[in-house]
């Protein structure tokens, strides 16, 4: 097994480090109010940062879409590089020439199409009376496949499809709960049925 670390929790804006303690990836994110969040992933060769991909979250899952950088960068549709499994499936499926990987949103995990795991996300708990954790690192990547560390990049970008997704589930499970309040209370209960972004 080989384990990357994070700087941090938050996949929205946290650097990734390889075994070796160098830094694998940088992963930045703006918030917008009237057009499309966006994040950036950006590779660390020899101490220099060069963006690889950027992702457009829109409203829906159906409208994000991702851009390679470079000359031939090209934008490719998150629901084409990453589809669902399932109209009411939470997985995602990835196409490789070996077979399908799965993505599971819990973890997130991703597996081999033999059910065997190729990497999972996992937040580290501290220790006792430390806010350090047993790595040292608030959060690690633990790639468990020698096909899954030969497609880091892959694995990088379908573990922040489904974190944005399990927000996404998260804010609709919030709005439910508002309306529903709202609904008990009555129309002059003053509830708010606003989420934060």
């Amino acid at each position: 097994m080989i384990e990357y670390t994070f700087s941090n929790t938050s996949l929205q804006n946290t650097r990734i480090y390889a075994p070796n303690g160098s830094i694998a990836y940088t992963i930045t994110s703006e918030n917008h109010f009237f057009r499309a969040d966006n994040t950036t992933v950006s590779r660390v060769i020899d101490g220099q940062s060069v963006e690889i991909v950027k992702f457009e979250w829109h409203d829906t899952t159906r409208r994000d879409v991702m851009k390679t950088s470079g000359n031939n960068g090209t934008m490719v549709k998150v629901k084409d590089y990453l589809p669902e499994k399932g109209m009411f499936s939470s997985s995602r499926l990835f196409s490789t020439p070996n077979g399908q990987w799965k993505w599971k949103s819990k973890g997130p995990i991703v597996y081999d199409p033999y059910g065997s795991a190729l990497a999972r996300y996992q937040k580290n708990e501290r220790l006792f009376g430390s806010n350090k954790s047993a790595t040292g690192a608030p959060a690690s990547l633990i790639i468990s496949s020698p096909e899954a560390s030969q497609r880091l990049d892959d694995i990088v970008f379908g573990l922040l499809i489904m974190h944005k997704d399990m927000q996404r589930q998260r804010r609709r499970a919030e709005n439910s709960r508002h309306a529903g309040g709202a609904g008990a209370g009555g129309a002059g209960a003053g509830v708010s049925l606003g989420v934060d972004a």
